[in-house]
């Protein structure tokens, strides 16, 4: 007979169970086909064919995968910090008492909620080189125009600015309330021991938005390394590989060139690649942050 304690013991279980099974279903499951798929040779219209570690070294020994690292890192290092950095200060100037504070949070909350894809076409009409608005206005200056997506060494910056543009308003609205957070009297007990608006920000406001921090970098860095729809509507990797991510290698392999083993063994490497960084950006925040 089943006691009074043991069923107060198992009864959460069967509150998890239903979250449980959706997680194995459509994470744990996909996830371990996933690692078993990478050691197969699949052309999709073919039956798989066990071959080792074959993906692996394919990919490891393609000039054009670490070229994509090294674009997906500079993406990455340029991304991060620019978004983090001019939402924090966007953030910092909306909860000041600003006339219309409220107007300004929703427009530059509003590419958040937008579709990757509207806004990728969007903005791929305003780098245009024909009738893009922004080499309108340069020629208005008596400037020349810009290969925003059709020249090398400035394709990649055009993709880092349009994520940064996108990625501003989330990251504001989640720092905005983080310094909602922050106590008046910490700086009302500041300014009476005469410290000044930089000494209550670096004193202050950085160390109590740590946590806030934290879960704003651990995110932008995730969601900047799986970046993909801005290049697939835009530049498609191009010109030649100066914006090739690494997503866009691995739906070339995978879609393209229907390698979907090695696609899958790319997957891999980047889900891989991101944990190594969020360990890396947890291990940074050790001890020095308190929730």
């Amino acid at each position: 007979m089943v006691t009074w304690k043991t069923r107060l013991r198992i009864t959460p279980y069967f509150f998890l169970l239903p979250a449980m099974l959706l997680l194995g279903v459509f994470t744990f499951y996909p996830l371990t086909q996933a690692v078993r798929l990478s050691f197969y040779e699949w052309e999709i219209i073919s039956e798989p064919v066990y071959s080792g570690l074959q993906n692996y070294r394919d990919t490891f020994g393609d000039f054009k995968f670490w070229q994509s690292i090294l674009v997906t890192l500079h993406y990455v290092f340029v991304s991060v910090p620019g978004t983090i950095l001019l939402a924090l200060f966007t953030a910092l100037l909306l909860n000041t008492k600003l006339r219309l504070r409220n107007l300004f949070r929703s427009l530059i909350f509003f590419p958040a909620f937008t579709s990757l894809v509207a806004i990728g076409m969007i903005w791929k009409y305003m780098y245009s080189t024909d009738y893009g608005i922004l080499n309108y206005l340069i020629g208005l200056l008596g400037g020349q125009q810009v290969g925003w997506l059709s020249d090398p060494s400035i394709a990649l910056w055009s993709l880092i600015l349009v994520t940064i543009w996108h990625g501003l308003g989330w990251n504001m609205v989640i720092f905005l309330a983080g310094l909602q957070n922050i106590p008046e009297g910490y700086y009302e007990a500041a300014r009476i021991d005469g410290a000044n608006g930089i000494q209550r920000f670096w004193f202050i406001t950085l160390p109590l938005l740590k946590p806030i921090t934290l879960f704003v970098v651990v995110m932008a860095v995730i969601y900047t390394f799986r970046s993909f729809d801005f290049v697939f509507v835009t530049t498609r990797g191009g010109p030649g590989t100066s914006t090739s991510l690494l997503m866009w290698y691995f739906y070339r392999q995978g879609f393209i060139m229907y390698r979907m083993g090695q696609a899958t063994a790319i997957a891999l490497i980047l889900f891989i690649v991101v944990l190594l960084f969020t360990i890396l950006e947890l291990r940074l925040f050790r001890g020095e942050v308190r929730y």
